[in-house]
């Protein structure tokens, strides 16, 4: 009797068990049989995408699914949300050349399998789906967080570098340059150190050497790197070209005024760290107090001190 009330349920396990691999089999085959959209491999993004390829072999082999699903995602479904993480992606240097499509797919794939271990490592009970779904959320929301905090790195080391930079442009000016040459060079000189900066203004001449306005290329210079210091600069730049005044000493000028904040953020880090350090320092006293007066402490208690 007993047996036979568990039939219904075993038919229907394997039942369900049946239609999830023919289900699994349908979908590799959908994806085996469907070529995947090509990458570009010309400019940033494609520079990027191959570098990936040829240096990551996990990258290599996710890559064509990757394609496949994030041309499966229209900007219609996640309009807006793909424009912010097209955003992201920009400030962070497009790492391995993704796009925001690709994104959304990494977000999704992170947050599944999260909650699948969250799941499966606290159980099936109610604590345990509540568990899966924090993970869920933690993993989805892992690559945006990873990609906000490298693209804020990346605008720390621009900022850095750009008084440098200001000075190799106005240098070569001062010898004969006009702006793009002198960016040129400046751009050989700096690509040995690997910086964004580098990298960021050598896209700069490849998109005007493709056709874009110097002004349309350095406003996208701004967007890729939303800080002060650069939006300052591609200001300074944009404006010397349009009023035709010189723009050497304008650069100059803001070189100086760079260097002029970053001493004055300097001294109150210097200043901020001294008095963080009051907190620490009082602790080693107390434990230092503590490990030479302790026997003595503990006697007096005890009663044997005297």
């Amino acid at each position: 009797m007993a047996l036979g009330t568990a039939e219904p349920h075993i038919l229907l396990g394997s039942l369900g068990s049946v239609l999830a691999g023919l289900s699994a089999a349908a979908l590799t085959f959908a994806l085996l049989g469907r070529e995947a959209p090509r990458f570009p491999r010309f400019g940033p993004s494609g520079e990027q995408r191959q570098e990936g390829v040829e240096r990551s072999r996990f990258f290599r082999m996710i890559e064509p699914l990757l394609r496949f699903l994030g041309g499966l995602i229209s900007r219609r479904m996640f309009g807006g949300l793909m424009d912010k993480f097209d955003q992201v992606l920009g400030q962070a240097g497009e790492p391995w050349g993704l796009c925001g499509s690709e994104l959304i797919i990494i977000s999704l794939g992170s947050a599944i399998g999260l909650a699948t271990i969250g799941v499966m490592a606290s159980g099936n009970g109610p604590g345990g789906w509540i568990f899966g779904l924090m993970s869920g959320l933690l993993g989805a929301f892992s690559p945006w967080l990873k990609l906000s905090e490298e693209g804020r790195n990346r605008l720390r080391r621009a900022s850095r570098e750009l008084p440098l930079a200001i000075d190799l442009l106005c240098l070569g000016m001062n010898a004969g340059m006009d702006f793009l040459a002198a960016l040129r060079e400046m751009v050989r000189q700096f690509s040995s150190r690997g910086g964004p900066l580098a990298r960021e203004l050598g896209m700069v001449l490849k998109r005007i050497e493709f056709g874009r306005t110097k002004r349309e290329a350095l406003l996208e210079l701004a967007a890729r790197l939303p800080c002060e210091d650069v939006n300052g600069f591609v200001s300074s730049v944009v404006q010397a070209e349009e009023r035709g005044t010189p723009l050497v000493e304008a650069l100059r000028i803001q070189a100086n005024m760079l260097r002029t904040r970053y001493g004055q953020k300097a001294e109150e880090a210097a200043t901020r760290a001294g008095l963080l350090l009051l907190g620490p320092l009082c602790l080693i006293f107390l434990c230092v107090f503590l490990v030479l007066l302790g026997p003595f402490i503990v006697k007096a208690l005890r009663g044997g001190l005297f």
